[in-house]
């Protein structure tokens, strides 16, 4: 990706360099930057070894690194008061009030009964949407947003504990899990039975 930005910005200085014919038309002009645009839109796409099939918001949870699919994050927003809601499973950790939604906040290595981690580390909730559903997911440390490319998935996760393995998508080149945000948010675990 930064190698197609380089590219793109070279490109730019080198049309900027070349004499731009004047004929004092301002349709003309306009003619002139909207094809460089599309050369450069072109360029853009076809450079393409970085070109990514989606982007990933990466974050750190209890020393391991994972991903959403940036399609499936609603926003990103800072922990600051977690109310906790007594009679609700392990894995649920309070909730938030999102301008002035109220939010169910999970603990997701509780939720894929991996080992006990300090909540204190959380900094950050990321709220996940999918349809109607939607919930916060606690983080130590969102890193970024990142192209990742899906057939440099490794779908072949080896077995660990807990049962994080029925919401992996895949672990990317760097060892980040990139999580299925549409099978967490289906979950039955996360219904709420009313009757």
């Amino acid at each position: 990706m930064k190698e197609t930005r380089r590219t793109v910005q070279t490109k730019i200085q080198e049309q900027k360099q070349q004499p731009v014919p004047r004929t004092g038309s301002h349709a003309t002009d306009t003619t002139i930057l909207d094809a460089r645009a599309r050369q450069l839109a072109r360029t853009e796409e076809e450079g393409g070894t970085d070109s990514a099939d989606f982007q990933v918001l990466e974050f750190q949870l209890a020393n391991e690194v994972y991903g959403f699919d940036v399609s499936q994050v609603h926003t990103v927003c800072a922990l600051r008061h977690l109310t906790p809601v007594p009679c609700t499973p392990a894995f649920v950790s309070g909730v938030i009030n999102l301008h002035g939604r109220i939010v169910s906040v999970i603990d997701l290595g509780s939720f894929f009964d991996l080992p006990k981690t300090d909540i204190m580390n959380a900094r950050q909730v990321i709220v996940l949407q999918a349809g109607s559903m939607e919930i916060g997911v606690l983080a130590d440390e969102v890193q970024g947003i990142y192209p990742l490319a899906a057939g440099k998935l490794q779908t072949a996760i080896p077995g660990g504990p807990g049962r994080r393995v029925e919401y992996v998508k895949g672990i990317a080149e760097n060892r980040m899990v990139v999580l299925d945000a549409e099978k967490i948010l289906s979950d039955p675990m996360l219904l709420v039975d009313t009757h």
